[in-house]
């Protein structure tokens, strides 16, 4: 993933200071919106992993990428059963909160998404 989030780093011209943002957690918030934006990809069945940190586009990416939509968001991928399966899951299928701390900034956020 490192060499796509280089790549996405010299597209968008991040400044070292976006690279350097840190959430809560400590975690770069770049290297986080990536990874959600790689979780959302699998889970929609746009990309699927082969090997530990190794992803490759499936047959469904591959026609999303030959007849593109507009934009990709959460909007659209709720338009993919299987992605609005997993993420409109109800909260009683989803592991207790009280098991796993969250900082609320680790979440995947709707609106950045979005834009």
């Amino acid at each position: 993933m490192s060499v796509v989030r280089n790549a996405m780093e010299a597209h968008f011209k991040l400044t070292q200071a976006e690279r350097e943002e840190m959430i809560p957690s400590g975690q770069p918030r770049f290297q986080n919106r990536v990874g959600w934006c790689r979780t959302h990809l699998n889970k929609a069945g746009l990309i699927e992993r082969v090997d530990w940190g190794v992803y490759r586009i499936t047959d469904a990416g591959k026609k999303l990428v030959a007849a593109p939509p507009s934009r990709v968001d959460l909007k659209f991928l709720d338009t993919i059963p299987q992605h609005k399966a997993w993420f409109h899951k109800p909260k009683s299928e989803k592991p207790s909160a009280s098991k796993i701390p969250v900082s609320t900034d680790d979440q995947p956020p709707a609106e950045r998404i979005e834009e």
